[in-house]
Protein backbone atom coordinates (compact mmCIF):
# COMPACT_ATOMS: atom_id res chain seq x y z
CA UNK A 1 0.00 0.00 0.00
CA UNK A 2 1.16 3.52 -0.76
CA UNK A 3 2.84 4.91 2.39
CA UNK A 4 1.21 8.36 1.96
CA UNK A 5 -2.25 6.85 1.68
CA UNK A 6 -1.54 4.66 4.73
CA UNK A 7 -0.59 7.74 6.78
CA UNK A 8 -3.79 9.52 5.72
CA UNK A 9 -5.84 6.55 6.85
CA UNK A 10 -4.07 6.47 10.20
CA UNK A 11 -4.07 10.16 11.05
CA UNK A 12 -6.91 11.53 8.88
CA UNK A 13 -6.65 14.13 6.15
CA UNK A 14 -4.93 17.27 7.41
CA UNK A 15 -5.97 20.61 5.91
CA UNK A 16 -2.79 22.29 4.60
CA UNK A 17 -4.60 25.22 2.94
CA UNK A 18 -2.78 28.52 3.37
CA UNK A 19 0.49 26.86 4.46
CA UNK A 20 2.38 27.39 1.25
CA UNK A 21 1.27 24.24 -0.55
CA UNK A 22 -0.15 23.96 -4.04
CA UNK A 23 1.07 25.02 -7.46
CA UNK A 24 2.46 28.49 -7.96
CA UNK A 25 0.93 30.93 -10.45
CA UNK A 26 2.05 30.16 -13.98
CA UNK A 27 2.18 33.85 -14.97
CA UNK A 28 4.62 36.10 -13.17
CA UNK A 29 3.66 39.58 -11.99
CA UNK A 30 5.57 41.06 -14.94
CA UNK A 31 3.81 38.77 -17.40
CA UNK A 32 0.41 39.73 -16.01
CA UNK A 33 1.31 43.39 -16.46
CA UNK A 34 2.31 42.64 -20.06
CA UNK A 35 -0.96 40.76 -20.59
CA UNK A 36 -2.99 43.72 -19.32
CA UNK A 37 -1.21 46.05 -21.74
CA UNK A 38 -1.95 43.58 -24.55
CA UNK A 39 -5.63 43.45 -23.60
CA UNK A 40 -5.73 47.23 -23.95
CA UNK A 41 -4.93 47.02 -27.65
CA UNK A 42 -8.59 46.40 -28.51
CA UNK A 43 -11.90 47.16 -26.83
CA UNK A 44 -13.41 43.72 -26.30
CA UNK A 45 -12.18 40.14 -25.98
CA UNK A 46 -13.89 36.79 -25.59
CA UNK A 47 -12.53 34.44 -22.94
CA UNK A 48 -11.45 32.07 -25.71
CA UNK A 49 -9.45 34.83 -27.40
CA UNK A 50 -7.69 35.69 -24.14
CA UNK A 51 -6.97 32.00 -23.51
CA UNK A 52 -5.37 31.72 -26.96
CA UNK A 53 -3.39 34.93 -26.37
CA UNK A 54 -1.95 33.57 -23.10
CA UNK A 55 -0.97 30.33 -24.82
CA UNK A 56 0.63 32.03 -27.82
CA UNK A 57 2.46 34.78 -25.93
CA UNK A 58 3.49 33.00 -22.73
CA UNK A 59 3.13 29.29 -23.53
CA UNK A 60 0.79 28.85 -20.55
CA UNK A 61 -2.45 26.87 -20.30
CA UNK A 62 -5.19 27.68 -17.78
CA UNK A 63 -8.65 26.25 -17.23
CA UNK A 64 -11.30 28.83 -18.16
CA UNK A 65 -12.41 29.00 -14.51
CA UNK A 66 -8.86 29.80 -13.36
CA UNK A 67 -8.41 32.32 -16.17
CA UNK A 68 -11.57 34.16 -15.09
CA UNK A 69 -10.21 34.42 -11.55
CA UNK A 70 -6.89 35.81 -12.77
CA UNK A 71 -8.59 38.39 -15.00
CA UNK A 72 -10.76 39.60 -12.11
CA UNK A 73 -7.66 39.91 -9.90
CA UNK A 74 -6.06 42.01 -12.67
CA UNK A 75 -9.03 44.39 -12.65
CA UNK A 76 -10.30 43.41 -16.10
CA UNK A 77 -14.01 44.18 -16.51
CA UNK A 78 -16.48 41.42 -17.37
CA UNK A 79 -19.87 42.74 -18.49
CA UNK A 80 -22.27 43.02 -21.38
CA UNK A 81 -21.00 46.06 -23.35
CA UNK A 82 -23.61 48.81 -23.48
CA UNK A 83 -24.78 49.08 -27.10
CA UNK A 84 -24.47 52.47 -28.80
CA UNK A 85 -26.22 53.44 -32.02
CA UNK A 86 -23.67 53.59 -34.86
CA UNK A 87 -25.23 56.92 -35.91
CA UNK A 88 -24.39 58.50 -32.55
CA UNK A 89 -22.05 61.47 -32.96
CA UNK A 90 -18.67 61.42 -31.23
CA UNK A 91 -19.48 64.99 -30.19
CA UNK A 92 -22.74 64.08 -28.37
CA UNK A 93 -21.27 64.74 -24.92
CA UNK A 94 -20.00 68.17 -25.95
CA UNK A 95 -23.34 69.02 -27.59
CA UNK A 96 -25.15 68.19 -24.35
CA UNK A 97 -22.65 70.21 -22.31
CA UNK A 98 -23.16 73.24 -24.57
CA UNK A 99 -26.95 73.00 -24.16
CA UNK A 100 -26.62 72.74 -20.39
CA UNK A 101 -24.33 75.78 -20.26
CA UNK A 102 -26.74 77.83 -22.36
CA UNK A 103 -29.65 76.86 -20.11
CA UNK A 104 -27.61 77.64 -17.01
CA UNK A 105 -26.85 81.10 -18.39
CA UNK A 106 -30.56 81.74 -19.04
CA UNK A 107 -31.54 80.65 -15.52
CA UNK A 108 -28.88 82.81 -13.88
CA UNK A 109 -29.92 85.81 -15.94
CA UNK A 110 -33.34 85.32 -14.31
CA UNK A 111 -31.63 85.43 -10.93
CA UNK A 112 -32.47 81.81 -10.08
CA UNK A 113 -30.32 79.43 -8.06
CA UNK A 114 -30.48 75.65 -7.93
CA UNK A 115 -32.84 75.52 -4.95
CA UNK A 116 -35.47 77.34 -6.99
CA UNK A 117 -35.23 75.01 -10.01
CA UNK A 118 -36.76 71.58 -10.52
CA UNK A 119 -34.37 69.56 -12.65
CA UNK A 120 -35.17 66.16 -14.13
CA UNK A 121 -35.13 63.64 -16.96
CA UNK A 122 -38.19 62.49 -18.88
CA UNK A 123 -39.00 59.61 -21.18
CA UNK A 124 -41.79 57.27 -22.18
CA UNK A 125 -41.69 53.50 -21.87
CA UNK A 126 -44.07 50.65 -22.55
CA UNK A 127 -43.24 47.90 -20.01
CA UNK A 128 -44.75 44.51 -20.79
CA UNK A 129 -46.06 41.92 -18.35
CA UNK A 130 -43.90 39.21 -19.96
CA UNK A 131 -40.60 41.04 -19.33
CA UNK A 132 -37.89 38.44 -18.72
CA UNK A 133 -34.68 40.19 -17.71
CA UNK A 134 -34.12 39.04 -14.11
CA UNK A 135 -31.96 36.06 -13.19
CA UNK A 136 -33.63 33.91 -10.52
CA UNK A 137 -32.14 31.34 -8.13
CA UNK A 138 -33.78 27.92 -7.72
CA UNK A 139 -32.76 24.39 -6.76
CA UNK A 140 -34.99 23.24 -9.63
CA UNK A 141 -34.43 23.76 -13.32
CA UNK A 142 -37.98 24.80 -14.16
CA UNK A 143 -39.94 27.19 -16.31
CA UNK A 144 -42.58 29.50 -14.86
CA UNK A 145 -45.86 30.85 -16.14
CA UNK A 146 -46.10 34.40 -17.48
CA UNK A 147 -48.79 36.37 -19.26
CA UNK A 148 -48.07 36.13 -23.02
CA UNK A 149 -51.05 38.24 -24.13
CA UNK A 150 -48.83 41.28 -24.84
CA UNK A 151 -50.18 43.10 -21.80
CA UNK A 152 -48.40 46.47 -21.61
CA UNK A 153 -48.76 50.01 -20.25
CA UNK A 154 -47.65 53.17 -22.02
CA UNK A 155 -46.06 55.19 -19.25
CA UNK A 156 -44.42 58.60 -18.93
CA UNK A 157 -41.78 59.15 -16.26
CA UNK A 158 -40.11 62.23 -14.78
CA UNK A 159 -36.95 61.37 -12.84
CA UNK A 160 -36.01 64.41 -10.76
CA UNK A 161 -32.60 65.31 -9.40
CA UNK A 162 -34.20 68.31 -7.74
CA UNK A 163 -37.98 68.27 -7.42
CA UNK A 164 -40.62 65.55 -7.47
CA UNK A 165 -40.32 62.41 -9.57
CA UNK A 166 -43.49 60.75 -10.83
CA UNK A 167 -44.88 58.47 -13.53
CA UNK A 168 -48.29 58.34 -15.15
CA UNK A 169 -50.20 56.85 -18.07
CA UNK A 170 -49.79 58.46 -21.48
CA UNK A 171 -52.28 57.83 -24.27
CA UNK A 172 -49.98 58.19 -27.26
CA UNK A 173 -46.99 60.10 -28.63
CA UNK A 174 -49.02 62.95 -30.12
CA UNK A 175 -48.20 66.60 -29.28
CA UNK A 176 -51.48 67.00 -27.38
CA UNK A 177 -50.47 64.20 -25.00
CA UNK A 178 -47.06 65.73 -24.33
CA UNK A 179 -48.59 69.17 -23.73
CA UNK A 180 -50.85 67.61 -21.06
CA UNK A 181 -47.84 65.86 -19.57
CA UNK A 182 -45.98 69.17 -19.22
CA UNK A 183 -48.86 70.51 -17.15
CA UNK A 184 -48.48 67.50 -14.86
CA UNK A 185 -44.74 68.11 -14.55
CA UNK A 186 -45.49 71.71 -13.56
CA UNK A 187 -48.22 70.64 -11.12
CA UNK A 188 -45.90 68.16 -9.41
CA UNK A 189 -43.26 70.88 -8.98
CA UNK A 190 -45.35 73.96 -8.20
CA UNK A 191 -43.04 75.30 -5.51
CA UNK A 192 -40.18 75.79 -8.00
CA UNK A 193 -39.87 78.96 -10.05
CA UNK A 194 -38.59 77.09 -13.11
CA UNK A 195 -38.20 73.52 -14.35
CA UNK A 196 -35.46 72.03 -16.52
CA UNK A 197 -36.56 68.91 -18.38
CA UNK A 198 -34.27 66.72 -20.49
CA UNK A 199 -35.71 64.28 -23.02
CA UNK A 200 -34.97 62.92 -26.47
CA UNK A 201 -35.87 64.08 -29.98
CA UNK A 202 -39.00 62.11 -30.86
CA UNK A 203 -41.37 64.09 -33.05
CA UNK A 204 -43.79 64.88 -30.22
CA UNK A 205 -41.01 66.34 -28.07
CA UNK A 206 -39.81 68.86 -30.64
CA UNK A 207 -43.29 69.88 -31.79
CA UNK A 208 -43.92 73.65 -31.86
CA UNK A 209 -47.08 73.32 -29.76
CA UNK A 210 -45.20 71.40 -27.07
CA UNK A 211 -42.36 73.92 -27.07
CA UNK A 212 -44.86 76.77 -26.72
CA UNK A 213 -46.57 75.03 -23.79
CA UNK A 214 -43.19 74.57 -22.11
CA UNK A 215 -42.35 78.28 -22.41
CA UNK A 216 -45.77 79.20 -21.02
CA UNK A 217 -45.19 76.98 -17.96
CA UNK A 218 -41.61 78.11 -17.34
CA UNK A 219 -40.17 74.76 -18.37
CA UNK A 220 -36.75 74.84 -20.04
CA UNK A 221 -36.46 71.87 -22.40
CA UNK A 222 -33.09 70.36 -23.28
CA UNK A 223 -33.16 67.76 -26.02
CA UNK A 224 -30.64 64.95 -25.62
CA UNK A 225 -28.46 64.67 -28.78
CA UNK A 226 -29.81 62.30 -31.43
CA UNK A 227 -29.12 58.57 -31.10
CA UNK A 228 -27.68 59.04 -27.61
CA UNK A 229 -30.24 57.63 -25.14
CA UNK A 230 -27.31 56.63 -22.90
CA UNK A 231 -27.04 60.33 -21.96
CA UNK A 232 -30.49 60.19 -20.32
CA UNK A 233 -30.23 58.54 -16.85
CA UNK A 234 -33.95 57.73 -16.76
CA UNK A 235 -33.15 54.84 -19.11
CA UNK A 236 -31.47 53.13 -16.14
CA UNK A 237 -34.60 53.64 -14.05
CA UNK A 238 -36.78 52.04 -16.75
CA UNK A 239 -34.35 49.13 -16.95
CA UNK A 240 -34.77 48.51 -13.23
CA UNK A 241 -38.57 48.81 -13.52
CA UNK A 242 -38.61 46.12 -16.23
CA UNK A 243 -36.37 43.94 -14.07
CA UNK A 244 -38.82 44.28 -11.17
CA UNK A 245 -41.69 43.25 -13.47
CA UNK A 246 -39.66 40.24 -14.54
CA UNK A 247 -39.21 39.19 -10.91
CA UNK A 248 -42.98 39.17 -10.33
CA UNK A 249 -43.64 36.40 -12.84
CA UNK A 250 -47.33 35.98 -13.65
CA UNK A 251 -49.20 39.31 -13.95
CA UNK A 252 -52.82 38.81 -14.96
CA UNK A 253 -54.30 42.30 -15.23
CA UNK A 254 -53.34 45.72 -16.55
CA UNK A 255 -54.16 47.28 -13.18
CA UNK A 256 -51.68 44.94 -11.49
CA UNK A 257 -49.04 45.84 -14.08
CA UNK A 258 -49.66 49.57 -13.56
CA UNK A 259 -49.33 49.15 -9.81
CA UNK A 260 -45.99 47.32 -10.16
CA UNK A 261 -44.66 49.95 -12.58
CA UNK A 262 -45.61 52.84 -10.30
CA UNK A 263 -44.23 51.24 -7.16
CA UNK A 264 -40.96 50.27 -8.87
CA UNK A 265 -40.54 53.68 -10.53
CA UNK A 266 -41.18 55.55 -7.27
CA UNK A 267 -38.68 53.30 -5.51
CA UNK A 268 -35.83 53.68 -8.01
CA UNK A 269 -36.51 57.36 -8.79
CA UNK A 270 -36.30 58.17 -5.09
CA UNK A 271 -32.50 57.95 -5.36
CA UNK A 272 -30.12 59.90 -7.59
CA UNK A 273 -27.79 56.87 -7.89
CA UNK A 274 -28.89 56.21 -11.49
CA UNK A 275 -27.68 59.70 -12.39
CA UNK A 276 -24.54 59.87 -10.23
CA UNK A 277 -22.12 59.65 -13.16
CA UNK A 278 -24.25 62.07 -15.21
CA UNK A 279 -24.08 64.59 -12.37
CA UNK A 280 -20.32 64.17 -12.17
CA UNK A 281 -19.74 64.41 -15.94
CA UNK A 282 -22.27 67.09 -16.92
CA UNK A 283 -24.21 68.84 -14.20
CA UNK A 284 -21.50 69.67 -11.68
CA UNK A 285 -18.99 71.00 -14.27
CA UNK A 286 -21.63 73.26 -15.83
CA UNK A 287 -22.68 74.88 -12.57
CA UNK A 288 -19.11 75.17 -11.30
CA UNK A 289 -18.14 76.82 -14.60
CA UNK A 290 -20.86 79.40 -13.92
CA UNK A 291 -19.46 80.02 -10.40
CA UNK A 292 -22.51 78.52 -8.71
CA UNK A 293 -21.66 77.18 -5.26
CA UNK A 294 -24.83 75.14 -4.72
CA UNK A 295 -25.23 71.57 -5.97
CA UNK A 296 -27.67 68.69 -5.78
Amino acid sequence: MDRGLEQKKEGGIINQQGKGGGAKSKLSTEQKATLKVELGTKDFWTLGEIDQLVQDKFGVNYSQRHLRTILKEMGVFHSKPEPLDYRRSDKSEQELTDKLLATTDALQLLGLNIDEIAFGFADEACPQANSNTARMWSIYRKTRKVNTQKLSCKTFGFYALNGNSFCCDIENAKPESFSKILYQVKEQNQKYKATVLLWDNVRGHINAQVQQTARKLGIFIINIPKYAPDLNPIEKVWKQVKRKISQKGLILSKDDLKSIIKHAFDCFANSTSAASKWIEDFFSPCWKYRNCTNSF
